[in-house]
């Protein structure tokens, strides 16, 4: 934990330049990985309305504003902070959302293109200083837990790259993270 926490502050640094939407689908699609949500190409109304009602606490055929970004979230999009931001702030005065207004932003926020595999390679270049394809273990996940508008928990970092990550020399090959993180999710055994 303390080799963890020291590399935080490291991580703290060099993100000043780091474009920090990127870092968000990054996590945004993990998110999709880790519980295999499905994706949102294939998503019906019908789908949708259920994962809508889900989210509805109180049964009256809506959901809190501040739950659209999770409710996109599970109908397999990758929501960027700026575009929750404007939405949010659409629908704070209203503090409520109904199915049917949910419906249009899932479309919009649908249609709205997804970073492509050499974004997220370029990203990780940066951090890839001896171009070897891969990225420190420890500043991957300060990255990943600190950083970007869908931080993950220490955890769910670990779920991603304990099959990937080499142990003894303390790096992830990024290539295979990114290829991991645009593949369908696939169901649990």
């Amino acid at each position: 934990m303390w080799t963890f926490t020291f590399y935080i502050s490291r991580v703290e640094q060099s993100a000043c330049g780091v474009n920090i939407h990127i870092l968000s689908a990054l996590e945004s699609c993990l998110h999709l990985q880790l519980f295999q949500r499905k994706d949102s190409a294939k998503m019906d109304k019908e789908e949708l309305e259920e994962i809508f009602i889900l989210f509805d606490r109180t049964g009256d055929g809506s959901i809190e504003v501040s739950q659209i970004k999770d409710v996109l979230r599970s109908a397999g999009l990758n929501p960027q902070g700026g575009d929750i931001e404007k939405i949010e702030a659409d629908y704070k005065k209203k503090g409520k959302v109904e199915f049917a207004e949910f419906q249009a932003i899932y479309k919009e926020m649908k249609e709205k293109p997804q970073p492509a595999m050499e974004d997220f390679m370029e990203f990780f270049r940066l951090f890839d200083n001896e171009k070897s394809g891969t990225v420190d273990s420890l500043q991957l996940r300060g990255f990943l837990c600190m950083k970007g508008d869908s931080r993950l928990t220490e955890d769910e970092v670990e779920v991603i790259v304990k099959e990937i990550e080499d142990k003894k020399k303390e790096v992830v090959p990024y290539k295979e993270l990114i290829t991991l993180v645009m593949s369908e999710p696939q169901p649990a055994q």
